[in-house]
């Protein structure tokens, strides 16, 4: 399989591991103890969270155009960082759910990760850096990603207490 072609099936894969998610947190709220069904869907939408990291963009510049250093830390560096952070944060999320070690310094680096890279990220789109349209879509997953990870941060034990 090509590396575009895995691309392509990147959004697919996300609704399909979201679904399992989905599937898994209604067994622990039903009281079923099937923890697998969870960790699969965690791990999969961390593992394609990832793989958005290399996703190249699509952008139409002109030939000629130079781009700035805005437009690159907005276009390339930012939305990877915020990719590979969801990644983490996802990881560090399951963990939690899963009582598993670990999950507090996954949260924290990836939860901060996220929230600094959001507000580089919107500030860059206040100044009027061109071409920032395409990395919305890290955003819609940065967000909610970074309200889960400080709503655990604030709850946890270890925080509190």
């Amino acid at each position: 399989m090509t590396k575009q072609k895995i691309f392509q099936l990147l959004p697919y894969f996300e609704k399909a591991f979201l679904a399992i998610t989905a599937v898994g947190y209604i067994n622990l709220l039903i009281g079923l103890n099937f923890p697998m069904i969870l960790s699969i869907g965690l791990t999969g939408l961390a593992a394609t969270f990832f793989l958005h990291a290399y996703k190249p963009l699509d952008l139409e510049r002109p030939k000629d155009e130079t781009s700035s250093l805005a437009e690159l830390l907005g276009t390339t560096v930012i939305p990877k960082v915020l990719w590979m952070s969801a990644s983490v944060s996802t990881v560090g999320i399951m963990f939690y759910t899963l009582d598993l070690p670990g999950y507090l310094n996954m949260l924290t680096i990836g939860g901060t990760s996220l929230l600094i890279g959001s507000i580089v990220l919107l500030l860059l789109k206040v100044s009027g850096t061109r071409y920032l349209e395409e990395t919305a879509l890290v955003l819609y997953r940065a967000i909610p990603i970074m309200l889960v990870v400080a709503f655990i941060l604030l709850v946890s034990e270890q925080i509190l207490g």
